[in-house]
């Protein structure tokens, strides 16, 4: 009876130190898909920071091209207008 006793003590010692191993295998997997999403994210954060600076710097750069072009497009019809005026005063002559 003592070795029976002896059996099972040593089978819930072993059922109890596969278990440890098991809760602390399933720990470390957590730990780190924890610090990988973390990682993830931190990138994905500076990735998107880095997006919104390119876009406000186009945004800019749109911005002062169409200045650009409405100046040069007012100039362009000033000139024009200059130039008609002088064909016609030619052509009246």
């Amino acid at each position: 009876m003592s070795n029976s006793c002896s059996d099972k003590h040593t089978s819930v010692q072993h059922e109890s130190h596969q278990t440890k191993i098991l809760v602390t295998v399933a720990s470390a997997v957590i730990a780190a898909l924890l610090l990988w999403i973390g990682g993830t994210v931190s990138n994905n954060q500076v990735s998107l920071a880095t997006l919104q600076a390119d876009m406000l710097n186009l945004r800019v750069d749109i911005q002062e091209a169409a200045d650009r072009s409405d100046d040069f497009r007012k100039e362009y019809n000033s000139d024009k207008r200059d130039l008609d005026k002088r064909l016609r005063a030619l052509e009246s002559q």
